[in-house]
């Protein structure tokens, strides 16, 4: 039974990065934030099915595929919040932050450094951190607070209502 919240959750991110996107497909926005939808997808749904699995090694198979999303999904926050704050010349340190997440995935799926293997818990399987876990970590908190920080810049500048609303409830949202 604990595979049905994040199963839900994962559909629910799914379609709504389906809607934002079917209601304004050309914008860069949308489809950034679509990107943000796509990459939780991909990281809930292996994980409701890992939590369920039969053994240790299917676990740890689930995880393996839902970590090379779970890298990625700080960089495309980060990106979200640049292009949401309009800030062009942070386009080089998102690209760069992408590129260290590539690394860390080649690191990710060549070896045990990023998860170690699993725990069993009485509610199921979850993954056990490796070394390169804190390193995700630490750079999960520096490219999201530096994208918080880029909106809250452009919110305080804002002199558009709408766009300022909009500013405001997505730093809400992702907070």
């Amino acid at each position: 039974m604990s595979f049905l919240l994040p199963l839900l959750c994962a559909f629910y991110f799914l379609i709504v990065g389906i809607l934002v996107l079917r209601n304004n497909p050309k914008n860069h926005l949308a489809r950034i934030f679509f990107a943000v939808c796509l990459t939780t997808f991909c990281w809930h749904y292996p994980f409701s099915f890992a939590y369920n699995a039969l053994n240790e090694e299917s676990a740890y198979l689930l995880f393996k595929m839902s970590w090379c999303a779970i890298l990625f999904l700080p960089t495309t926050i980060y990106h979200f919040f640049a292009i949401l704050s309009d800030c062009k010349k942070e386009k080089k340190f998102v690209y760069s932050s992408y590129l260290y997440c590539a690394i860390l995935l080649i690191f990710h799926l060549l070896t045990n450094l990023v998860i170690s293997g699993t725990y069993d818990y009485y509610w199921g399987f979850y993954p056990s951190a490796g070394p390169l876990e804190m390193v995700h970590i630490l750079q999960t908190f520096i490219v999201v607070s530096r994208g918080i920080y880029l909106a809250y810049l452009s919110l305080c500048a804002e002199q558009d209502y709408k766009k300022k609303s909009q500013i405001k409830y997505c730093i809400f949202g992702f907070l």
